[in-house]
């Protein structure tokens, strides 16, 4: 084991035991724990023990990126951030969101005017 992963500072000897160590092991340079937290890449040792197969496999973490079950993270949004005066900066986001919030606004106002409008022509 000390020889498949030269560069791996946590516990080697946790490496491959069906336990996602994702605090020591879940890196790069330690295999991401011999596929431990990925669900898809996890494998039960097969001299587990009875203590063992309790925690074998049922925690999570996938973060290899060349794993079959990992999942891109959503994207973190962006901050909206606030002027030296205390007021908030519109952001590309935001302007996007207000403005389509306007043209939805606005389409509504005119629906409801031409069916105002039509219920008056037919004296409704």
């Amino acid at each position: 084991m000390y020889d498949l992963y030269p560069d791996c500072e946590g516990e080697l000897d946790l490496i491959g035991d069906g336990y996602c160590d994702d605090a020591t092991n879940n890196l790069e340079e330690c295999g991401f724990d011999g596929g431990d937290c990925c669900e898809c890449d996890c494998v039960i040792p097969a001299d587990a023990s009875e203590d063992q197969l309790a925690y074998s496999c049922v925690q999570f973490s996938c973060d290899d990126t060349s794993s079959a079950c990992y999942v891109v993270p959503a994207p973190t949004p962006t901050p909206v951030a606030a002027s030296d005066d205390g007021d908030t900066v519109e952001t590309a986001e935001n302007a996007a969101t207000t403005a389509t919030a306007a043209a939805i606004s606005t389409s509504a106002a005119a629906l409801a005017v031409a069916l105002i409008s039509g219920a008056v022509a037919f004296g409704w």
